[in-house]
This record gives C-alpha cells, structure tokens and sequence, in this order.
C-alpha cells in the first residue's frame, strides 16, 4: 500500500517529454518514518535533477536547492488532494497537464549562497 500511495504520485498528471524536471516529476515532503521505508525518494524530483546523489542524502540535497523548486507538499493527503484535483480535470479535457508554478524571481536565498553546491550533497 504505502509504494502505491507513494509512487503513483511521482509522475502523475504532470507534463511528458519537457527537459525541466521541476515540470514532470513531483516531491512531497513525508515524515521520516514513511521518508526512511520509501528510501527517501519522496524526493523524486531531486531525484532527476541529480541522479548521482545517494538517497539517503536527497533530503540534504532538497534544502540546498528549495528555493528553485515548486511548491512541495506536506504529506501524503495533501499529495493525493492534489493529484485527485488533476485527476478531476483530465476526466473533463483528458489532454490536460498539471503546470507546476516555478520561482520565477531567480535570486537564491541567503541561507543557501554559497554555503555548498548540489554536488556537495553527494560528500
């Protein structure tokens, strides 16, 4: 149960075939009990990006870049909140595709300047 709950979301209702993987594949934020029994790839767009960083060093990863990402959300409930609400519109238009809103503003944030590149995740 807790792979189908986990993995359906990843991929689902978001876009095919962009480049930017911020647009075709979805993080969400689990406690870490979940977060450990998953092998922590509810950060599955960190996952993407950087396919080379261990798993067990995504979540360190996700800090060093969220501020680039979309919104991710807390949890599997409001995972599935979202994605039935995707699910909703497709059943009306089936060519629909959820558009994640990206930062748009490219300054990063002060917590994150120059403290470690996403590589320096994989030390």
């Amino acid at each position: 149960w807790l792979k189908y709950l986990c993995v359906v979301p990843q991929h689902a209702g978001l876009q095919d075939d962009v480049p930017d993987f911020r647009l075709c594949c979805r993080t969400m934020i689990l406690n870490p009990f979940l977060q450990f029994l998953y092998f922590h790839m509810n950060y599955h767009t960190e996952h993407h990006m950087y396919p080379a960083v261990p798993c067990y060093k995504l979540s360190k990863l996700h800090q060093l870049i969220r501020y680039e990402m979309p919104v991710c959300h807390r949890g599997l409930f409001a995972t599935w909140k979202e994605l039935l609400s995707i699910r909703r519109k497709q059943a009306v238009d089936p060519g629909y595709q959820h558009v994640p809103r990206l930062p748009t503003d490219g300054v990063k944030a002060p917590a994150c300047d120059g403290v470690l590149e996403p590589e320096a995740a994989m030390n």
